[in-house]
């Protein structure tokens, strides 16, 4: 096995036993949630801190978003705090729900170079609702001012002025690449790849092969509340309003006068008038992302055994 880039991080604060690494909008939250319920292993109440994604001195990632902060404004990148973050871990092990760590480079090599045994779970979901829903989050947070169709012309440029993965939508979907970077870098065993579909199909035997690959007996599932997390499916109608709202001198001197509970009743009634059911994903625009993908979902396909014949643009022929 090819030994793991050094880490910048010198001693590292904290490595966790165990990531979800992602994908992004794959069904981690709610995986994430369900573990959170184990008495045996230990999350942290901020799922996604990305501390690894940074160099470990509290500085920021080099990436090049328009409103960075505002993107990645989660992430705990002080090695004190993200120690902090696992205060109440005891012996139990640690894990880490940072999506962006599947696709960033940098991130893997830290992460191995701080537990040369890390445990590496994966979610992967069909790679064109995934971009899609990836996009809808971003639209609902006022954090993405394109189309969809726009977004997906514009990620080649966004990624080669170095913008970070948030907004990679195609790029995540690049699974089998992804997959094969870990196995470069992990011991045998320790990386365990599951489908959206299988943890929405069959979620106690999903969650139960996960917590045996951690160690814990999976008889313990049974006793879980297996509720799937959702964070809503709907979008701006209009994308300058929501940012007004959210964004503007006058929303910010709302925030100074008027009390919390008034200004949640205000924006809440705004977001509502503001709001209207996603459409569905246009099936040309998804065949496009598929047929971008297919050499990547042939290989994914060939690796794991599924059957992914729905990952596939319509009409393809090849297997």
């Amino acid at each position: 096995m090819p030994s793991s880039p050094r880490s910048t991080i010198d001693p590292p604060p904290l490595a966790p036993d165990f990531i979800i690494a992602g994908a992004q909008k794959a069904g981690t939250t709610s995986l994430y949630n369900y573990l959170a319920q184990l008495p045996d292993l230990f999350v942290p109440t901020v799922k996604e801190p990305h501390f690894y994604c940074g160099p470990g001195d509290g500085s920021f990632p080099p990436w090049n978003d328009e409103r960075r902060d505002d993107l990645y404004r989660q992430f705990v990148l002080d090695p004190r705090a993200y120690t902090a973050l696992y205060a109440d871990a005891g012996d139990r092990p640690r894990g880490d729900g940072s999506t962006m760590y599947i696709v960033d480079a940098p991130a893997r090599g830290r992460l191995i170079a701080a537990n040369p045994d890390l445990k590496v779970i994966t979610v992967l979901r069909e790679p064109a609702e995934r971009a899609y829903s990836a996009w809808r989050m971003w639209r609902r947070a006022g954090l993405e001012p394109l189309s969809f169709s726009d977004a997906i012309a514009a990620e080649p440029e966004r990624r080669a002025r170095g913008e970070g993965p948030a907004r990679a939508y195609v790029e995540i979907g690049r699974y089998a690449t992804q997959l094969d970077a870990w196995d470069a870098l992990i011991r045998p065993g320790n990386l365990l790849v599951i489908a959206t579909s299988d943890l929405d199909r069959d979620t106690g035997g999903t969650v139960a092969d996960v917590a045996e690959f951690l160690g814990i007996d999976r008889r313990r599932v049974g006793t879980l509340d297996l509720s799937k997390s959702n964070l809503g499916s709907e979008t701006p109608s209009s994308y300058r309003a929501h940012e007004f709202v959210r964004h503007s001198s006058l929303s910010q001197a709302a925030r100074a006068l008027l009390p919390g509970p008034v200004r949640r009743r205000i924006g809440g009634a705004i977001r509502r008038a503001n709001s209207s059911a996603a459409p569905n994903l246009d099936p040309v625009e998804a065949d496009a992302i598929r047929l971008a993908l297919l050499d990547e979902t042939l290989r994914l396909e060939e690796r794991t055994g599924w059957d992914l014949s729905s990952w596939k643009p319509r009409g393809s022929t090849r297997s």
